[in-house]
């Protein structure tokens, strides 16, 4: 009789861990796609970072002359770069 209670025991402690390793796996499952979900742009950011990179070589002498001179500022930069950044995310998401 306690054999028998003793597997009775244990199957229902087996079901109850299958249970709760059904319900991890859908836990990690949904947390694994919010991720994905949530860091979709990080490969927008190093595409677009890849295609102005040749861009950059060519900009920063300039750049740097002009706020050397004083003559370019920060919202200038910032006025003028939004077009050309936005160009640029229309390129890459073809």
């Amino acid at each position: 009789m306690l054999v028998g209670q003793n597997l009775r025991d244990l199957e229902q402690r087996r079901q109850l861990l299958l249970a709760q390793s059904g319900l991890q796996r859908a836990t990690l499952d949904l947390n694994l796609r919010t991720a994905v979900a949530s860091l979709g742009w990080v490969d927008l950011a190093v595409r677009l970072g890849q295609a102005i990179r040749p861009w950059l070589f060519a900009v920063a002498p300039v750049a740097g002359w002009l706020v050397a001179r004083r003559s370019l500022r920060l919202w200038d930069v910032v006025r003028e770069g939004l077009p050309i950044a936005r160009s640029l995310l229309g390129i890459l998401r073809r």
